[in-house]
């Protein structure tokens, strides 16, 4: 029996790609961006009003969720690599196509994730993302056993002192 799971083609809302930009200009100008280098970004806030429909999900998910926006301007574009994570995490695919990986009891699963697609990974389970588009997925972190700095610090590498 597996811990993780997909469903296919959900109705959660799922931002389109202006405004996406538009958060993520806002994002930037807050400093609240993480450049993974080849035209991938994590934006780590919905500051934009119209991005703030995004934060529903977090709190159908829990009252410690956070929301990180996961862009990918090309396939190409570089992202978290291999990794786990401290929280569990509830990936919803909004925009393009990402081919995800995940690692659990000694097998690899491989998910082709389109729009409305969600992918809940538990902690402590190996996974990957890789976009085959230009792409856009929101990840909700469980932050219920975390600090805001201590996931900051283990999620994405940003000195919070």
């Amino acid at each position: 029996m597996t811990l993780h799971y997909f469903e296919k083609n959900t109705q959660h809302w799922r931002p389109d790609w202006q405004i996406v930009i538009n958060n993520l200009g806002l994002c930037i100008q807050q400093n609240k961006v993480r450049d993974l280098g080849r035209g991938g970004f994590v934006a780590l806030d919905s500051v934009d009003p119209e991005y703030q429909k995004a934060d529903d999900l977090a709190k159908k998910l829990g009252p410690n969720m956070s929301l990180h926006t996961y862009v990918s301007i090309s396939p190409e574009s570089n992202t978290s690599g291999p990794h786990r994570d401290e929280e569990d995490v509830y990936c919803l695919q909004a925009q393009g196509i990402t081919q995800f990986y995940v690692w659990e009891n000694e097998q690899q699963y491989d998910y082709i994730m389109t729009p409305g697609d969600l992918l809940h990974i538990p902690s402590g389970i190996p996974h990957e993302a890789v976009p085959l588009t230009p792409r856009v997925l929101l990840s909700y972190g469980d932050e219920s056993h975390m600090t805001h700095n201590q996931h900051m610090d283990d999620r994405h590498g940003i000195e919070t002192s």
